[in-house]
């Protein structure tokens, strides 16, 4: 389950939403939601964590951080149902093995084929996944909450 309080944000509504949208998408991992710690001029979330390598019972664990801004307000709001539908795939994709980074963050693995990070971002082949899962969960994922 994941803290509803987190370094001074209560988020009950993102932590529900989470659990929601982790149910749905059938990621096993423990999340755990945290503010954003670095802070770039178009960032407002990204991930941290890795795959589960050990034995199917031990769950791999993983943060996902946001906006200081955005866990003020703490809304079931349709931005933050598709930038946890984004992130929590990010996992998923980390969890199925198709998504890794190496420990500088300066080479992504997609699907076995490396790619620099100085790729534009929207121009990521996983980051183009991500927004389709959006598209394609949002509206059952909002009939959820």
């Amino acid at each position: 389950m994941i803290e509803k309080y987190t370094q001074g944000y209560y988020i009950p509504n993102i932590s529900r939403l989470a659990e929601v949208i982790l149910k749905e998408l059938d990621v096993p991992a423990e999340v755990d939601i945290q503010p954003l710690k670095i802070k770039t001029s178009n960032a407002i979330s990204y991930v941290e964590g890795y795959a589960s390598k050990y034995t199917p019972s031990e769950k791999a664990k993983y943060t996902i951080f946001i906006d200081t801004e955005i866990l003020k307000m703490d809304e079931l709001s349709d931005p933050m149902i598709n930038l946890l539908i984004h992130e929590i795939w990010h996992i998923r994709q980390m969890e199925c093995g198709w998504l890794r980074a190496n420990t500088e963050y300066t080479v992504a693995v997609w699907n076995g084929i490396h790619f620099p990070m100085t790729i534009p971002h929207d121009k990521r082949p996983w980051e183009i996944e991500a927004r389709m899962m959006e598209e394609k969960y949002f509206s059952h994922i909002k009939e959820l909450i």
